[in-house]
């Protein structure tokens, strides 16, 4: 029943919200106001879902400090959640038909976020080149490195260009655990089920040395956000990289 009158109320804060942002890119083209319009604009979004945050390791966040956000991805709604609470100016790195979507991915190409085209190579390395330009200026990124949304809560494998890009420009990771917004809008559906709470933990920066091996970078980031998630899902901390990327 919920979707029957959120999706009407989505779809008229999308577009209200998306001119506006679009309309503030005139005054601070460098999408920094349309950012703070983004926050109020998802707050309205997980509030129409019935989207109960509950938040922790917020002190583990140093504002004016830049990051490579790592979080891992259950629902559509990860990206108005994190819009939402973190208290960061940053610039999202998603898949490329996200920015096809009225309003929302005009306000995605023009404030600057950074899409990926998963089936290309080239794009991808073009993605990263994009998100390098956005670190060199002091800007957060928020990275989903599994590249998908999981059907059931559990993370998949890690890929490894956002890593890569981290150590490439020694930038601290900043761990994100996100649990249970795949219970609200699951992949595959346009429908909202039930009005579950969310957790959103915050874990304490990684610190990232140029020295360090890839491999075991991305093991310890992924075994520290998937610790924070029901116990159902240890047996996924370990080996949980993907070479392809």
């Amino acid at each position: 029943m919920r979707s029957l009158y959120a999706i009407p109320i989505l779809v008229i804060n999308t577009m209200f919200m998306g001119s506006l942002s679009l309309l503030a890119l005139i005054i601070s083209p460098s999408g920094r106001l349309s950012h703070v319009i983004a926050r109020y604009w998802s707050r309205c979004i997980l509030v129409t879902c019935g989207v109960r945050i509950r938040l922790q390791g917020m002190e583990n966040i140093h504002t004016g400090s830049s990051y490579i956000v790592m979080a891992n991805h259950q629902s559509h709604l990860d990206i108005p959640i994190l819009f939402a609470y973190l208290p960061l100016q940053f610039r999202i790195m998603a898949k490329k038909p996200l920015f096809m979507i009225p309003f929302l991915g005009w306000h995605l190409w023009l404030s600057g976020h950074i899409p990926i085209d998963r089936k290309s190579r080239q794009g991808r390395a073009r993605g990263l080149m994009l998100a390098a330009e956005k670190v060199k200026k002091g800007v957060s990124l928020v990275i989903f490195p599994e590249g998908t949304r999981s059907y059931d809560g559990q993370p998949g494998l890690f890929k490894f260009g956002g890593f890569r890009l981290a150590l490439t420009y020694n930038l601290p990771i900043l761990p994100v655990t996100i649990d249970g917004s795949h219970r609200v809008l699951p992949k595959g559906s346009a429908w909202l089920r039930s009005a579950a709470p969310v957790s959103v933990t915050i874990h304490p920066v990684v610190p990232v040395d140029p020295s360090t091996d890839r491999q075991i970078l991305t093991e310890n980031v992924r075994s520290t956000i998937v610790k924070a998630l029901p116990v159902r899902n240890t047996n996924l901390i370990r080996h949980g990289f993907n070479r392809s990327a």
